[in-house]
C-alpha cells in the first residue's frame, strides 16, 4: 500500500499519545528485522527521487533522539 505525507501525517494524529512517543522504526519486511529511521530531504545528487522529496532514510543513524522540532527542521532541510 501506497500514501502520501499529507496521509500519514493523518495516520500519526489518530496514534495515541504513548505511540505518538515511539521512535520512528522501519520493518524490512522480510527478516522482520526493525531499525529506527529519520526523516531526511532528497537532494540534487539523489538518482531516483526529485529534489526535495522527503524519505525515511535508515542506516548509519545515531541513538541521540531529537524532540527540538526546530533543530530537526534544520537538520531535516524543510
Amino acid at each position: 500500500m501506497r500514501i502520501t505525507y499529507r496521509t500519514l501525517a493523518q495516520l500519526i494524529e489518530k496514534m495515541s499519545d504513548e505511540q505518538k512517543d515511539c521512535d520512528v522504526t522501519v520493518e524490512d519486511g522480510i527478516e522482520n528485522e526493525c531499525y529506527h529511521a529519520e526523516l531526511r530531504i532528497s537532494a540534487e545528487n539523489h538518482d531516483s527521487l526529485d529534489d526535495n522529496h522527503p524519505v525515511i532514510f535508515i542506516g548509519n543513524i545515531t541513538n541521540e533522539r531529537v524532540d527540538d522540532i526546530d533543530r530537526l527542521v534544520d537538520y531535516v532541510g524543510i
